[in-house]
């Protein structure tokens, strides 16, 4: 199943590119239909996907599919862009928009091919840090623009939006994959329905489609002042929509294996290969949002629309 097409040929391969890579790193299936540079898929190689992002026709280099479910699965399963070159699915919704700051590894979605150290542009990272160092949400930002990283960050393989308090100004940027733009990746990001922060685009003569998405812009060649971009605020995002026991119902598990991709310690498996949760569990949700089968569930909830 498909929850986005994208074709270059209405916006630009690069921009088709970028809203699909967008949307594919916060959990989203996408299909990104047009003609892309080596560089331009060496890029998302290097940082990877999360959801599913196919590319059609295919690409020379990457693995080729005529069957899209298989598509979707290797991508998902390798978190890696493949080819596709079957019949052009339609588009339907099929999971929730989330965003981990750090899974699998530290900086996942960074890719830096020239560090700034232009200190024109300090005041401009030291207000977006101070602004977003105090926030409770998780906000996305995705810049065009990398600043020299210090010490990484413990890995944390949790699927549900995880706030990481930044610490230095480089900490600012969590997703940059230089030379897609960071305006492109914002867009899908919001056209994916990311609800637990606010979504930030740092680019250079940017359009405004971020902005019309409810996302917010800092055009580097435009004057302003990039404080002001959060009076008002955007909250979409509560720690209880996810807290509470969860429980695992056999009778809907088909054994497919997706809650076992959050690596959680708390969950194993039973008897039959149905998933067990374990005494250790928080309560976070991990497994329920990969779970498309409703099969996990928080223990008094019945409404599982929200996770899919």
């Amino acid at each position: 199943m498909i929850e986005f097409v994208v074709r270059g040929e209405e916006l630009g391969d690069l921009t088709a590119l970028g809203i699909s890579y967008g949307l594919s790193i916060t959990f989203r299936r996408a299909l990104a239909v047009g003609r892309f540079d080596k560089e331009w898929i060496a890029a998302i190689l290097e940082t990877g996907v999360w959801g599913a992002l196919l590319l059609s026709p295919c690409p020379d280099g990457l693995p080729c599919f005529r069957d899209l479910e298989e598509a979707v699965r290797f991508s998902e399963l390798r978190q890696i862009p493949v080819g596709y070159d079957g019949e052009e699915p339609a588009a339907a919704p099929y999971r929730v928009s989330t965003f981990n700051k750090n899974y699998l590894k530290p900086r996942r979605w960074i890719r830096c091919r020239e560090i700034s150290r232009d200190k024109a542009y300090l005041p401009l990272f030291a207000c977006l840090y101070n602004l977003l160092k105090l926030r409770v949400d998780v906000p996305i930002v995705v810049s065009d623009i990398c600043l020299e990283f210090g010490d990484a960050e413990r890995p944390d393989f949790q699927v549900l939006p995880t706030y990481i308090s930044p610490r230095t100004l480089a900490d600012v940027v969590d997703v940059s994959v230089q030379p897609i733009p960071s305006s492109a990746i914002a867009r899908g990001i919001l056209l994916g329905g990311y609800k637990a922060g606010p979504v930030v685009a740092i680019s250079r003569g940017a359009d405004g489609a971020a902005v019309e998405l409810g996302g917010y812009l800092v055009d580097l060649d435009a004057s302003g002042n990039p404080c002001e971009l959060f009076s008002r605020g955007v909250v979409g995002y509560s720690p209880s929509l996810f807290s509470g026991r969860y429980v695992v119902d056999p009778d809907l598990c088909d054994r497919c294996g997706d809650c076992f991709i959050t690596n959680c310690d708390a969950l194993r498996q039973g008897e039959r290969g149905v998933p067990e949760l374990l005494s250790s569990c928080v309560g976070c949700g991990a497994c329920a949002l990969m779970c498309t089968r409703g099969a996990i569930r928080r223990e008094g909830d019945f409404l599982k629309v929200f996770l899919r």
